[in-house]
């Protein structure tokens, strides 16, 4: 064999081995488990704090603050209606890529029934378009949730960033 031709298979051989520009490239959006970091920002500091915040705003786990202008109903006993906004300010936590840092307010309206602790009844909707910084990256997530009843508890769920999300809460 010709060894010009030795010679041009292994450069192609050897620049196709030693491509990785594609494989380390950093995402241009948040990966599935940054998606998720940032649903358990929004439902557990946001829309379903544990504890309760004594004071309003309160702290984010990594920096910022989460705060809240709602109306609280209760129509029946063991019945309650929220409507209004969650809202975080830089709310940051940690996630498998760095510091995630969303700002922006999400629209809630919801309503729950509870007997003996536990919750009957769920429903209501979440709705957001959150600003991210990661890293160097940084973009916007639309949120599309629902929450309902789940064995006592309450779980959250829908879309957010486009991909299918749910979260049990309690």
């Amino acid at each position: 064999m010709d060894p010009r031709i030795i010679a041009v298979m292994s450069l192609v051989a050897l620049t196709a081995c030693n491509d990785t520009t594609a494989q380390l490239d950093p995402p241009e959006g948040l990966v599935a488990v940054e998606i998720e970091a940032l649903v358990a920002l929004v439902v557990d500091t946001g829309l379903f704090p544990t504890p309760p915040p004594a004071s309003d705003p309160w702290p984010c786990p990594a920096g910022g603050t989460a705060s809240r202008t709602l109306v609280f109903t209760s129509p029946l006993p063991g019945t309650i209606e929220r409507e209004g906004t969650v809202t975080l300010d830089a709310c940051a936590t940690t996630s498998p890529g760095g510091v995630l840092t969303t700002t922006g307010s999400v629209t809630l309206d919801d309503r729950f029934v509870q007997e003996d602790g536990a919750f009957t009844e769920a429903a209501g909707s979440y709705v957001s378009s959150l600003d991210w910084t990661l890293g160097d990256r940084s973009g916007t997530c639309p949120l599309q949730l629902a929450v309902s009843a789940l064995n006592g508890g309450l779980r959250v769920s829908g879309t957010a960033c486009g991909v299918a999300v749910a979260r049990d809460v309690r």
